[in-house]
């Protein structure tokens, strides 16, 4: 039986995740890829692990309207 694979870009798609992000998560070895000739796959259940767990550190988020909060 083979595992339920899914290409980079249906992956992005599903985890609200540029390409390039993910591709770059895959290349320091965050996700799970496998290769089948010259294309990579991520499996079913990596994905369902980040959905579950996360990848990496999120960013800090800046503070939005700082100007209007100074004016006031």
């Amino acid at each position: 039986m083979q595992p339920d694979l899914s290409s980079f870009d249906d992956t992005s798609k599903r985890l609200k995740i540029s390409k390039p992000t993910l591709r770059r998560l895959a290349d320091k070895g965050a996700l799970r890829t496998i290769t089948i000739g010259a294309r990579r796959l991520i499996p079913e259940l990596e994905i369902q692990r980040v959905i579950r767990e996360g990848v990496g550190t999120p960013r800090p988020r800046r503070a939005r309207n700082t100007k209007v909060a100074a004016a006031r």
